[in-house]
Parts: structure tokens; C-alpha cells; sequence
């Protein structure tokens, strides 16, 4: 099977007026049916981030896709989180942090079937799952393979 990139930029989201909930378009038609594996690398501009917002989860949602991938909880309820692994804040020296995940950074997901949705959006949460208050913009590839 092929590999492909899909590269999203914070700047270009097409919904959203902020980087931490953002919209994008993609036609997914581009590759064929089959089931990948989806990995992601995370690079954002330097600037000021704050403790709280050092270790985010990254999340793509309405995605369309078919998963694996659940949240562990105190019940048996485990529903797909849409989660596709985390990206830690590294010093900058005085001009600040930035946000850094490579693809060896987290573990591929397992992608039953290929996306589906042609419009998604991407969340940077904080560990708690509620929403980051960054505004470092960002460049995020998206692995299929």
C-alpha cells in the first residue's frame, strides 16, 4: 500500500477562531479504501506557553474514521476519543517554548478503514481534556500508511 502526507497548518484552517479547535478540508477520495496505520508529527511556532498547557493531547474529531482507539475510565464505558497521542513543550531559551511531537513520538493508530469526512477538526487539550489556551501556531502532518 502507498504512504501519504497531509500537512495542516494552523494558519489555513478553514473553521475556527482559534488554533485549539480548528476546522480543515480534505478530500480523503485522493487514497484508496484499505486499512492504515496513522501516525502525526506536531512542530509549533515559539512563544510563551503557559505550565498548564506544557504536555497536550492531540485529537481529531469527525475524522470519519473507524478506530481502535479508546478512553479508559471508571466504568466500563469506553468510547473512541478521537485522541492521536500527546506533544510536550520544549524551552526555546529566552524566546520561548515550542510545542514537539515526531511520529516516533507516539504509537501509530490502527485505521480500519480510510477517512471518511472531508471535513475535521483538530483540538489540542489539555491532560484534563479541557481545551489548551495557546496561540503558537502550528504545522501538523498527518502519516498514512
Amino acid at each position: 500500500m502507498s504512504k501519504y502526507n497531509v500537512v495542516l497548518h494552523s494558519t489555513k484552517r478553514v473553521v475556527g477562531s482559534s488554533i485549539v479547535n480548528a476546522g480543515y478540508n480534505f478530500n480523503f477520495g485522493n487514497m484508496p479504501e484499505g486499512d492504515y496505520k496513522m501516525s502525526f508529527s506536531l512542530y509549533s511556532s515559539v512563544g510563551t506557553i503557559a505550565l498548564l498547557d506544557s504536555t497536550l493531547i492531540v485529537a481529531i474529531r469527525d475524522l470519519g474514521i473507524v478506530s481502535p482507539s479508546f478512553s479508559g475510565g471508571s466504568d466500563t464505558n469506553t468510547p473512541s476519543n478521537g485522541y492521536l497521542g500527546v506533544v510536550a513543550s520544549w524551552y526555546a531559551g529566552n524566546t520561548g517554548n515550542y510545542l514537539y511531537a515526531n511520529y516516533l513520538s507516539n504509537s501509530p493508530i490502527q485505521l480500519l478503514t480510510k477517512p471518511s469526512s472531508n471535513n475535521f477538526s483538530v483540538q489540542l487539550l489539555r491532560i484534563d481534556g479541557t481545551p489548551a489556551t495557546i496561540t503558537n501556531d502550528y504545522v501538523l502532518t498527518l502519516y498514512f500508511e
